[in-house]
């Protein structure tokens, strides 16, 4: 199981890694490590791209192109091979990650004031290449998204610290939180104070 590095520090750029395996695939090589700080795709989020570098040279720095999470492992597609056993420096793309995650931070805002403050749910979530766009449960008016955007906006001017949590089972059940399905496992609980 890939230890992943981008929870515990989304700051973190650059990071040290062992190459479990190393497959040809469509459009590529899916690469497995043993930890990274790349960020699959999901949850309406895109993933990060970057370069592995492996120690060895001789295969040379591979781009990653993709990052996907299959059967819980995190799949690296780079445009070239890397030797399993392989140690490897992992680069992400900062500037890219810092724009998905100031548009996700955004999202988590604005779809807090606005299901708090008009009762309705955020039932869509897309991080585009030129726009983001947020689904709700109801159309709003003009005067309920001017609300909501002004109000948004002052929440990110007063810079507060955003919460990511991780609780356990029986504190889970106590809180009360935004979901469109029903989840499983670790559940990573974003609080916006």
């Amino acid at each position: 199981m890939t230890e992943r590095i981008y929870y515990k520090d989304a700051y973190q750029t650059a990071f040290e890694a062992r190459v479990e395996r190393c497959e040809p695939t469509e459009g590529g090589y899916a690469l497995i490590l043993d930890r990274t700080a790349f960020y699959p795709e999901g949850g309406g989020q895109p993933c990060d791209l970057g370069v592995i570098i492996p120690s060895d040279m001789p295969c040379g720095p591979v781009r990653v192109l993709d990052v996907q999470e299959k059967d819980g492992e995190v799949v690296h597609l780079a445009d070239g091979p890397v030797l399993p056993g392989s140690a490897v420096r992992g680069e992400i793309d900062w500037p890219r990650r810092l724009t998905h995650m100031r548009e996700h931070s955004g999202e988590h805002i604005l779809s807090g004031i606005i299901c708090h403050t008009f009762d309705c749910s955020n039932v869509g979530f897309h991080m585009g290449k030129d726009f983001v766009t947020v689904d709700f449960s109801r159309a709003l008016t003009e005067d309920e998204i001017r609300q909501a955007q002004r109000a948004a906006n002052e929440k990110v001017l007063e810079d507060v610290e955003i919460w990511a949590e991780y609780p356990d089972a029986q504190t889970l059940q106590r809180l009360k939180y935004r979901s469109k399905k029903e989840l499983t496992g670790d559940i990573r609980i974003v609080t916006v104070p």
